[in-house]
């Protein structure tokens, strides 16, 4: 019997189907990608999925044989394992996904420890006595609602006494009003204590939590009046950077023109002179030795070439100021970049490794430099309850110049200190109370020497944390992250997002197809 012929037109279709099948799946690749882009499921995106099934449909309705000979040929037996082992990849991911979620665990990848807390943050959370309430107020538009969030996660970590919450202010103004809400951002709350800051980094959370756990009034008042380093001032040479990271420990900053007052201040809990290029009067001295007499807590910063405050005081505790300036090994001092390379600054020693001290027994591996400082001689004391520790010092290559006009510096034997020389002290008497920090150098947290990269402004918090017997608060503060932003313009986004998203995907596709169409 002769088998029926096809009429002409179907046969001639017959011919094409690979060809409308591959228009087809291109139509609906494309339909994918435009939902994608755009997630609403708009009329050119349904039409689009609609013709790419219909053209595979029919070209499937015009060669069934091939679609039964894929289904059973031997491209989906390897179709099957590829798919089985798509699978099982999935799967594991998921599994691992899972572990995590479960038992939350973390663990930070980053070069700077971007997503670690700080020890002292660690530390603070630890020893929280008391309840404290954050609550975040911010539109659910802020990107600062998502970092206040995963940054007060991490702290729930540590302890369960941080109560945090999330209000919208706009759609909860009568909650804002309660609690007194001057600008979005987050409060504290502990007590009768209350805090707000606008700030959603680590650092700005901690200090949030000191200053409402802690009742103690904190006052650090900066001695004015002899040119010393202003808190105002944000040039270079200022100390404003100083003074903002003092109030974000939680204390208050003032500052005192002794040759106006006639006590000092009850309130003051520390007393800094820094930077001062010219002798006190009389009458301040006396001002000053009698409030440290009375148990008071002193920090003193002296530049080399400028005069040497308070020396009949600093003589009772050992401690003595030399008329000179360190110079240090160039294997130990700062190198900067000159117009010649690199260049060992030998006037600017470099230090890494600290005497052990409260005040510097969380620095040791952290650099900080003196730009110039002098040497301080530590001299045993005889009494009972006086005590006095090196909190820097230098190798033993390094001397102390007296050769005060001289550009070039050269050790005079027995008449230069030879090394290893101290470059800071403290001292306290345990009888009185009374505690003391002397630094052989003001610059080094000025502001163009105040660099996170730097340890010299945790130096100088821990000095005044140990001043004011706020042990507790000692350690590394929280480092800002890493500015890595790549900034692009407009071509160059639109071209990264073409590139990425639809020319290589598409030329795999296409490589594929051809050679799936070589092969069939």
């Amino acid at each position: 019997m002769a088998e029926k012929a096809s009429p002409p037109n179907s046969y001639s279709l017959r011919a094409y189907a690979g060809v409308i099948a591959l228009v087809g799946l291109l139509v609906l690749i494309g339909s994918g990608i435009t939902y994608f882009l755009n997630p609403a499921w708009a009329a050119q995106t349904q039409i689009g999925a609609g013709i790419g099934a219909a053209l595979l449909l029919t070209a499937a309705f015009l060669r069934p044989e091939a679609i039964r000979a894929a289904l059973t040929g031997r491209q989906v037996k390897y179709a099957s394992n590829a798919a089985v082992k798509s699978l099982a990849f999935i799967g594991i991911l998921g599994l691992i996904n899972f572990l995590v979620v479960k038992y939350e665990w973390e663990y930070d990848l980053t070069e700077t420890g971007q997503f670690t807390l700080s020890e002292q943050t660690m530390q603070i959370l630890q020893q929280l006595d008391r309840p404290v309430e954050v609550i975040g107020f911010f539109q659910n538009s802020d990107p600062r609602l998502k970092l206040a969030n995963d940054y007060l996660e991490r702290y729930r970590h540590y302890s369960d006494r941080l109560l945090v919450e999330f209000h919208d202010p706009e759609i909860e103004p009568i909650l804002a009003e309660k609690y007194e809400l001057s600008n979005y951002g987050l409060v504290f709350v502990s007590g009768d204590n209350r805090y707000e800051t606008s700030g959603v980094d680590e650092q700005s959370i901690t200090s949030g939590l000191v200053r409402v756990t802690n009742n103690a009034d904190r006052n650090v008042y900066f001695i004015t009046g002899h040119g010393e380093h202003s808190l105002n001032d944000g040039a270079e040479e200022g100390y404003s950077q100083v003074k903002q990271a003092l109030e974000q420990e939680g204390y208050r900053v003032e500052t005192l023109n002794l040759a106006a007052s006639e006590t000092i201040p009850a309130d003051a809990t520390v007393l800094v002179l820094a930077g001062a290029d010219r002798e006190l009067l009389n009458t301040e001295v006396k001002l000053v030795e009698d409030w440290l007499t009375a148990g008071g807590k002193l920090m003193l910063l002296v530049d080399p070439l400028e005069p040497a405050p308070l020396a009949g005081m600093l003589k009772t505790y050992g401690l003595a100021l030399g008329n000179d300036f360190v110079i240090e090994d160039a294997n130990y001092s700062l190198v900067t970049l000159g117009p010649d390379g690199l260049v060992p600054q030998i006037i600017a020693p470099l230090i890494y490794q600290y005497p052990y001290h409260e005040i510097t027994r969380s620095l040791n591996g952290f650099q900080s430099f003196y730009p110039m400082a002098r040497s301080i001689t530590i001299t045993p004391i005889e009494g009972i309850g006086k005590i006095t520790w090196p909190l820097l010092s230098t190798s033993a290559g390094s001397w102390a110049e007296t050769d005060l006009e001289t550009a070039q510096p050269e050790y005079t034997p027995d008449v230069d200190l030879v090394g290893p020389l101290h470059l800071a002290a403290a001292a306290e008497d345990i009888e009185n109370g009374v505690r003391l920090a002397v630094f052989g150098d003001a610059g080094f947290v000025t502001n163009q020497n105040a660099s996170p990269q730097w340890a010299n402004l945790d130096l100088f918090v821990n000095t005044v944390d140990w001043l004011a017997e706020e042990e507790d608060l000692i350690s590394i503060r929280p480092k800002s992250p890493t500015n890595r932003n790549l900034f692009l313009t407009s071509m160059q986004i639109t071209v990264t997002i073409l590139t990425t998203l639809i020319i290589i995907p598409l030329a795999v596709l296409i490589a594929g197809l051809g050679l799936w169409w070589k092969r069939r």
